[in-house]
């Protein structure tokens, strides 16, 4: 491989996070991103968005999106429940975090995606984003874990199914 920072065939992957040049000496670790989801609870359903863009595009969703540097998670899911759907975040309840692999353009990122709750009392009239194609309410026992995208959101809607019944 070549190094990004003098160009030399001398980058090498040393483990499984760690790349270094023997040449320059410059060294990377590949560490796991944040990432944010929520579980928009109405009544015994939930909001299940479907995605406009790669990964899985068509496929459900739940609302969410990478960490920004200098954010908490809190403060992530709440931007990303604006700008997704134009939704003011209400009180965020954190439930569970699991680990995911995030495959974008031939490149595989770990992340560890963290998991809250928001309950409404009516459900609101969404402004989409360009990632959001739809939405849909449904209760999540209902859904097909086949119809969900991503793999830590079918496995996070398959924990919430179990630690959060209806």
């Amino acid at each position: 491989m070549y190094c990004p920072i003098c160009g030399r065939p001398s980058y090498r992957q040393e483990t499984e996070t760690k790349y270094s040049c023997s040449r320059c000496g410059y060294v990377f670790f590949q560490n796991v991103a944040a990432a944010v989801a929520v579980f928009i609870r109405h009544d015994d359903e939930i909001l299940f968005t479907v995605r406009g863009r790669e990964p899985a595009r068509g496929m459900l969703d739940l609302p969410g999106g990478f960490v920004d540097p200098g954010e908490g998670l809190e403060e992530a899911a709440a931007r990303e429940l604006m700008e997704e759907l134009g939704l003011a975040a209400g009180e965020l309840r954190y439930l569970f975090s699991l680990p995911n692999e995030y495959p974008y353009r031939n490149v595989l990122y770990y992340t560890t995606d963290a998991f809250f709750e928001v309950k409404i009392r009516e459900r609101p009239d969404f402004v989409l984003s360009d990632e959001i194609e739809s939405w849909r309410w449904a209760s999540p026992v209902l859904v097909s874990s086949d119809e969900i995208g991503l793999r830590s959101v079918r496995y996070g809607v398959e924990r919430y199914c179990r630690a959060f019944p209806a």
